[in-house]
């Protein structure tokens, strides 16, 4: 799903309420869990999705985001994979929610020196994400 105006009316065939939107978004990690290794708290990042099944030939190749057994999207998206669970909900809040679920394996990190609002500008899955998990961008262009 899309942050457009349709998903954001309701008009997007099987939109689950409340629905938040914001498909890519930045900010600040608050708290992890216990078992958390990679993100760390008061840590700048971006996410573009939240979570997918770890088991299928495209999760195991390293390119989630195209999970035959579909990847959790960061708004609407259905938790059924158990790592980006909210609680009471069976689906995803979006970006524009003051706290935000993810799987620490799909948080990218933003530079200090990299305006935090830009952030989520630039984490569009398919023309930065895809990129970034395939090697294609430079360290320079990182």
């Amino acid at each position: 799903m899309s942050t457009s105006p349709p998903a954001i009316l309701g008009s997007v065939r099987g939109c689950k309420y409340p629905c938040v939107p914001g498909h890519e978004l930045a900010g600040v990690v608050s708290v992890v869990g216990h078992k958390v290794r990679k993100v760390k708290v008061g840590q700048r990042v971006g996410v573009c999705m939240v979570d997918s099944c770890r088991e299928c030939a495209a999760c195991k190749a390293g390119q989630e985001q195209y999970c035959v057994k579909q990847c959790t999207g960061t708004y609407n998206g259905a938790t059924k994979h158990g790592r980006a669970d909210y609680p009471g909900l069976a689906y995803t809040l979006g970006g524009y929610t003051d706290k935000h679920v993810c799987d620490e394996d799909f948080v990218i990190a933003i530079p200090d020196d990299y305006p935090l609002e830009c952030g989520a500008g630039v984490l569009s899955r398919h023309h930065v994400y895809d990129p970034l998990k395939d090697g294609v961008l430079t360290s320079a262009a990182r």
